[in-house]
């Protein structure tokens, strides 16, 4: 995809300034996205984070931390409208729009992601976008710019995320999953001009408005600022856990939807 082999030439600076965080070069990143095997192995060499990312004869959902960061209020505001995309179609087609928006705002900190990372989200999307009950809410202005995303989709009955923690062990009542109890907000990402005017509130909320689920799911990086934006959400602590051991150590958080 075109919009890939750009980021990457635009990093490529940020290669030689920073060899330890953003290893390998254009040429190489490049041929890995290409390579759907070796991206299945970046992928599986993240560890617990991804354990559970619908692939070829798994199914369930990867722990993988939802990281769009409120900012302080932009003086220039601009009116957006909000979409939500249920069929399987439409949301694989809406990959080329979201795929910059998630390299845009998961190159900040605390993140830090080079161009490895959009091409591993780039490769889950396809993959888990076609799962049952996979929804995506888009935000356009009205100039048509997308200025951000989140989706999401629920937990299958053999999913794993509440295995692992770091501090806890959920009860047995409480980890139960049958497919419909709990939809995992995977991803929320708005660009940074936009944040602070309620942009996430209203992804976060046409995400899931009209689902079914009992409660949401999501991680977020204790020392990232959208921590305390979930709390205002209504979410709340579960436990901490580690995707593997050189990983940051996440919040997973729970927020019920009904009782």
């Amino acid at each position: 995809m075109t919009w890939l082999r750009r980021s990457l030439e635009r990093q490529e600076v940020m290669y030689a300034r920073n060899e330890a965080l953003h290893r390998g070069h254009l040429a190489g990143a490049l041929a890995r996205f290409g390579e759907a095997d070796e991206a299945a192995h970046h992928i599986e060499r993240r560890g617990a984070a991804y354990r559970s990312v619908v692939r070829p004869g798994a199914g369930g959902t990867g722990r993988r931390a939802p990281r769009a960061r409120p900012d302080p209020p932009h003086p220039m505001r601009r009116p957006v409208d909000y979409t939500l995309i249920t069929d399987p179609a439409d949301a694989g087609r809406a990959l080329d729009d979201i795929a910059p928006v998630y390299e845009s705002v998961f190159a900040e900190p605390p993140y830090l992601e080079g161009p490895r990372d959009p091409a591993m989200f780039v490769e889950t999307h396809q993959r888990e976008h076609k799962t049952p009950g996979f929804r995506l809410a888009l935000a356009h202005a009205t100039d048509g710019e997308l200025v951000g995303f989140a989706y999401g989709l629920p937990l299958t009955s053999s999913t794993g995320w509440w295995d692992g923690f770091l501090d806890t062990t959920p009860a047995q009542d409480f980890s139960r999953e049958d497919g419909q109890r709990t939809f995992f907000v995977k991803e929320i990402a708005v660009l940074a001009d936009q944040r602070g005017q309620g942009v996430g509130r209203r992804l976060h909320s046409t995400l899931l408005d009209g689902i079914t689920a009992q409660r949401a799911t999501l991680t977020v990086r204790p020392e990232a600022p959208s921590a305390a934006w979930y709390e205002r959400l209504g979410y709340e602590l579960v436990g901490h856990t580690q995707p593997w051991g050189s990983a940051p150590v996440y919040r997973s958080l729970v927020k019920p939807l009904r009782t």
